[in-house]
């Protein structure tokens, strides 16, 4: 894609990690958790051209602090569950503060907001500043000299809401599910004197969930409609969220409009479309993965954004370069909706090959990947049975596990729980990530 910019990578004054959704302590375990976040810092590291000044957390640091569900043990007494979920919240804030002290340079920044696995309405965003301000692991922090050193509103950090400076550059993070009234007054009125300021200069927001209608997956559970009515005034705006566990390789992850968002994935698993509907299913694979990104500003203000994936060492495609915002908005204009029609629709070869066949639970199909300037994204699958009843499948073309086009596998191949003997037709469309369909291709029983 053309830019209308180019960035300089000589004259980077400012080097940003972005990472979300780490799950101490969730689904692969505590060891599993722990060498993974530790992995992903030490991979941002190696990659940033320049020491990184900030790390950047939009959320769910933890798994338990905020779930009673990954506690686990349904069967427990309300004490026995207290009992294992405090063990568990310590385990994890240890483990955090280790990762901290061993992989973080201590002249770095920690910023981050709260997701709705570490806090709810605030009920432990205090529990957050006592643990990371205060602990030997990551120095001598009682006066706030290693975590909030950056802070320059200590009564709203306490209210789960950040204002931070860096490097001449303004972040604001906001806990999920904190008050919605008061967050959203404290995002204006530092909105409107920063921008008043310096209107050529990216205002970064850190929130855990997404604004809707901006990024893929942002029109779905913890959707934040009020920060977006409220950001669609501020075009030097930048948001980064995560929450829904979104691979970077999909070039729906940047988005601009009145302003910017950028997915900012997860350290933990990566969700995908699978075989069944709704989509955005947890692929087995999703837990092998581990993304996110390298943020650069160079001294004009232009942005350069990294993909990274921790998982395989590699950076994802190309990076997304950002003009410094303009007064006619100009900035706003590389990634846009307009994207969508710069690729023809993914297209199976002349040869396209189709195996179907029964299973003891269903049928069996499989395929050859289709052909696509950028990624295929998903195939549709419509399989219409003998009184033309339609059932719809979704397979994943699997673009997230593969850093390039070249590197996806050639084939495509799920059993799908359908009853083999009842299929009349079966058609499978290719589709890329903004659902533009290639050419049908029917199979008749």
């Amino acid at each position: 894609m053309e830019q209308t910019v180019k960035f300089n990578p000589d004259e980077i004054v400012l080097t940003l990690s972005v990472m979300s959704d780490i799950h101490i302590n969730g689904s692969w375990g505590i060891v599993q958790s722990e060498q993974k976040f530790k992995n992903a810092l030490h991979f941002a590291n190696k990659v940033a051209s320049n020491k990184i000044d900030a790390f950047l957390f939009t959320g769910d640091f933890t798994d338990a602090m905020n779930s009673k569900a990954n506690v686990g043990g349904a069967e427990l007494s309300p004490e026995e569950f207290e009992r294992k979920k405090a063990e568990q919240n310590r385990i994890e804030f240890e483990i955090l503060r280790r990762c901290f002290s061993e992989a973080i340079d201590k002249d770095a920044e920690i910023i981050y907001c709260l997701g709705n696995h570490d806090s709810s309405n605030c009920n432990n965003t205090e529990r957050f500043i006592t643990e990371f301000a205060s602990r030997d692991e990551v120095g001598d922090n009682k006066n706030f000299e290693r975590m909030y050193r950056t802070d320059t509103d200590l009564e709203s950090l306490h209210k789960g809401m950040r204002h931070c400076v860096l490097g001449g550059y303004h972040f604001l993070c906001v806990d999920m599910n904190s008050d919605s009234d008061m967050t959203i007054s404290f995002l204006k009125k530092n909105l409107d004197e920063i921008v008043a300021a310096e209107p050529d200069k990216y205002v970064f927001i850190l929130h855990h969930c997404k604004t809707p209608d901006m990024n893929y997956a942002s029109n779905m559970w913890g959707t934040n409609y009020e920060l977006h009515d409220l950001l669609k005034n501020y075009p030097q705006a930048i948001l980064f969220a995560g929450h829904k566990h979104c691979p970077l390789h999909n070039e729906r992850g940047i988005m601009q409009r009145e302003y910017t968002s950028v997915e900012a994935s997860c350290v933990s698993y990566i969700k995908v479309d699978c075989v069944k509907q709704p989509e955005n299913v947890t692929h087995s694979m999703g837990y092998t993965c581990s993304q996110g990104l390298l943020v650069e500003l160079d001294k004009s203000g232009n942005m350069r954004i990294t993909r990274l994936d921790y998982a395989k060492h590699v950076t994802i495609k190309e990076p997304w370069v950002l003009s410094h915002p303009k007064s006619d908005n100009s900035h706003l204009l590389d990634y846009t909706d307009e994207r969508r029609t710069m690729f023809a629709p993914p297209q199976f070869d002349e040869n396209f090959g189709l195996q179907v066949s029964p299973t003891e639970s269903g049928t069996f199909i499989a395929f050859s990947q289709a052909r696509h300037d950028d990624m295929p994204y998903r195939y549709e699958v419509k399989i219409t049975d003998h009184n033309g009843n339609d059932e719809f499948f979704y397979l994943s073309s699997l673009f997230c596990y593969y850093p390039s086009l070249d590197d996806m596998p050639q084939g495509v191949w799920a059993n799908i729980d359908y009853d083999y003997s009842k299929i009349y037709t079966l058609s499978v469309t290719p589709q890329d990530v903004w659902y533009n369909s290639g050419k049908t291709v029917t199979y008749y029983f």
